[in-house]
């Protein structure tokens, strides 16, 4: 059983840490690498305008041209630290709960009686990886940090790496299954602005499946990001497979 985000206990479970690398690396002489080099434009980012703690940063991109598109091109583009998302389930007795988080995201609104609120989204729990951390580690850390459970269990759910939102960032993720056992004393939530919520897994399955087919307008009364829509999807179909024993 898992107590601690220690780099030792992700060797237990079997998850290796991996370098993260920002840039794939091509043989110069590949087929690949020469596709590149006639089609693809030469970037160059100029004017850093903000960085924060968490890896955020906002640049101005210039893009050069080529012989296959000789404009020139300027765009805003966002990048980020590498993140870890995690779905969190529990098994009390015989019936399994999966833990799912309300999170507010500010591009997003609602009007309600001619007032405006930043909208709320359904997701999985996820964090930014810190420094020279890696995707296991910052998965690991993430739940230990925001629970207040012991961790049974904890494997990858898909294994390549995700490449999120790519017209306007960098943002890349990789998605876990956390376990749950035994809730822990005292323990004190690092974000208590998250909101998480519980429900069996076999309604929230019906529910998401509803969703999915148009039959409802919004999941469980909110939006839901991209990345946990294709994570639970995985998580059901292997769930359903008897790949995920809790």
């Amino acid at each position: 059983m898992i107590k601690s985000g220690r780099v030792n206990d992700i060797f237990k479970v079997g998850l290796k840490p991996k370098q993260i690398d920002d840039s794939r690396h091509l043989d110069k002489n590949s087929k690949v690498a020469k596709r590149y080099e006639k089609f693809a434009p030469r970037i160059v980012y100029t004017n850093v305008t903000y960085t924060s703690p968490s890896g955020f940063t906002a640049y101005q991109s210039s893009f050069s041209g080529n012989d296959a598109d000789s404009r020139i091109q300027t765009d805003e583009v966002l990048t980020f630290a590498p993140s870890a998302e995690i779905i969190c389930v529990q098994r009390v007795a015989t019936e399994v709960k999966v833990c799912l988080f309300l999170q507010s995201r500010v591009p997003y609104t609602v009007k309600i009686d001619n007032k405006e609120y930043v909208d709320f989204f359904v997701e999985n729990l996820s964090g930014v990886l810190n420094r020279n951390e890696s995707y296991a580690e910052g998965a690991l850390r993430t739940v230990v940090e925001n629970l207040d459970y012991e961790i049974k269990d904890f494997r990858q759910l898909i294994k390549p790496t995700i490449y999120r939102n790519t017209r306007f960032t960098n943002s890349k993720c990789e998605t876990f299954i956390a376990v749950l056992g035994q809730k822990k004393p005292n323990h004190h939530n690092k974000h208590d602005y998250l909101q998480a919520l519980w429900f069996p897994i076999d309604f929230l399955e019906k529910e998401f499946e509803n969703y999915l087919e148009g039959n409802i307008d919004d999941f469980l009364g909110f939006n839901i990001s991209e990345m946990t829509l294709l994570s639970l999807q995985r998580f059901f179909i292997k769930y359903r497979r008897g790949e995920i024993k809790f």
